[in-house]
């Protein structure tokens, strides 16, 4: 049987493997660390370069592949960290690739775990709380300052002309794979429930545009965005790969490309989650999750970061829990105290 490429983009670099869909076995696999220093002007802010991204993909694929017949490959699939977002033009070229915001750390990617908008993310839950309770049921009570509406709020506030200029903001998942497939609007760009739904509050569709009026009347062209383009589970293509990027990478044009995941829920899915099954993924955070049945009434519960429908596996609620910082606060305590 024909191998399939995965690649994950993480906190801290991109790991591609090749594996046999039939077996499991993993034929080969790469790996890349991001060189460029995060973007860290103050302690709450975590910042990453695009070109990490699009650099680490190219030598990841290489040499997960350097000992096979790449042309096999019949498929691609990929995820990130998330939320992990960043604002782009209407014609899908990434803000920070302009000369005027090469060095502005508001244009690149923000990463999951930057923490910036921490007012942001309480101006959220206020309106949540005062007019639409029925998003707590969701999200385990609290939306959080590392999830969509509260980033693209953060910049909103500290940069409002960076924010005007952007046509839309996108997490990192859904743009790779947008520049993958040659697409050449970023309304044809398709986003995945998986991060939509968790991070940005998309249940059959994204909040109102009253709702984000509500928060800001700015926020509204960014809503007008989002509700033109297409949302899919991880079981439906994103798109095929175009010439150029099937050249960069030594694979065969027009292999599809799977619909993207947060990183954890596609790890959830290779350690064989499902009804009855949780699976505690650790890393920089930790993500608990499981799937249940659509037929299962759930309760609503606290400390649950997400209760969505076709996130984890299609078919099923995915019941997302965890902690923001696992590995960071290992890493933090061996650097400063041993």
């Amino acid at each position: 049987m024909s191998p399939v490429l995965g690649i994950d983009f993480g906190t801290a670099g991109v790991r591609a493997v090749v594996v046999d869909p039939h077996t499991g076995s993993i034929l080969g696999s790469g790996e890349y660390a991001y060189r460029h220093t995060p973007l860290y002007p103050d302690p709450f802010m975590a910042r990453h370069h695009l070109a990490d991204y699009l650099l680490g993909l190219e030598k990841a694929v290489k040499d997960a592949t350097e000992e096979l017949d790449a042309s096999r490959i019949m498929g691609l699939g990929l995820c990130s960290t998330g939320s992990s977002i960043l604002p782009v033009l209407e014609d899908g070229t990434a803000l920070l690739d302009l000369p005027a915001h090469r060095s502005n750390p508001n244009a690149h990617i923000w990463l999951w775990k930057d923490h910036t908008p921490i007012e942001e993310a309480k101006r959220i839950n206020d309106l949540i709380r005062r007019s639409y309770p029925h998003y707590l049921q969701r999200i385990g009570s609290v939306y959080s300052a590392e999830w969509y509406w509260s980033k693209v709020l953060a910049c909103l506030r500290v940069d409002s002309a960076l924010f005007r200029e952007a046509y839309t903001w996108i997490e990192i998942t859904d743009y790779l794979l947008f520049l993958l497939s040659g697409k050449t609007h970023i309304d044809e760009a398709i986003r995945n429930i998986c991060a939509a739904s968790h991070k940005a509050l998309y249940d059959e569709g994204y909040p109102p545009l009253s709702f984000l009026g509500e928060l800001d009347e700015r926020l509204v062209p960014l809503g007008e965005s989002l509700h033109r383009s297409e949302v899919r589970p991880c079981n439906r293509r994103s798109g095929t790969l175009n010439s150029e990027w099937a050249k960069r990478l030594g694979l065969q044009e027009g292999i599809p490309l799977a619909t993207g995941a947060l990183d954890a829920h596609f790890g959830a899915i290779g350690s064989g989650v499902g009804s009855g099954t949780l699976v505690k993924i650790v890393g920089t955070s930790s993500c608990d999750l499981t799937a249940l049945p659509l037929t299962t009434r759930l309760a609503d519960t606290e400390g649950l970061s997400g209760v969505v429908e076709h996130s984890v596996l299609p078919g099923m609620w995915g019941i997302e829990a965890g902690q923001s910082g696992v590995g960071d606060i290992f890493d933090w305590y061996v650097n400063t105290f041993l």
